[in-house]
């Protein structure tokens, strides 16, 4: 964009500010890049919440996936899988929470198959560019297929959690794909090899 200048400074809606014991005067803004803010201005009317969850005090970040959740724009899943991530565990939790009413069950990728935990969150964005209301087992489905062995055996943990029919194939695909961490994930807990 042009005529931006290096930085912008972005006031935070009103509805987040009945979070804080403070006056709306001094309600936090949040300042940083123009390039930043350029990719956070596709966001509409979460982007200053989006920004907060950047914010150096916890109670923001926290307070930020709070409202987020209950607006219920799934435009934020990938902001709030970020947040998973967050030192504070009440920021944690928001985000998770939000995530649930967003009906978006995080996705963990591991780098191999008996790592015990996750190295990171997979972002939405990741799976598909299917249209931000494709409900999670719609995206799943629809990345089954993925090149990334590591997104396909996140695919295919995520899918064994699901209850629903389409779900069968999906894993029998996937139980015979070529990389073994894809095949041990879709596996049935219990199974053997």
């Amino acid at each position: 964009m042009q005529g931006l200048p290096s930085s912008q400074t972005v006031p935070l809606p009103e509805a987040f500010t009945r979070h804080w014991p403070v006056s709306r005067s001094h309600a936090p803004s949040w300042h940083g890049p123009a390039a930043v803010w350029q990719s956070i201005s596709t966001l509409g009317d979460i982007a200053p919440l989006i920004t907060a969850l950047l914010a150096p005090e916890p109670h923001v970040r926290q307070a930020a996936a709070e409202e987020l959740g209950t607006l219920g724009n799934p435009k934020a899943i990938d902001a709030l899988l970020g947040t998973l991530g967050d030192a504070t565990a009440a920021v944690r939790n928001a985000a998770r929470q939000a995530l649930t009413r967003l009906g978006w069950i995080p996705i963990g990728a591991k780098s191999s198959a008996e790592a015990a935990g996750y190295d990171r969150w997979v972002l939405r964005s990741e799976f598909q560019p299917a249209a931000i209301e494709t409900p999670q087992i719609d995206v799943l489905l629809g990345a089954v297929g993925l090149a990334d062995p590591v997104l396909r055996a996140a695919v295919a943990e995520a899918l064994a959690g699901f209850d629903d029919p389409r779900v069968r194939g999906a894993l029998a695909t996937l139980a015979q794909d070529t990389d073994p961490r894809v095949r041990a994930a879709a596996r049935p807990t219990g199974s053997a090899g």
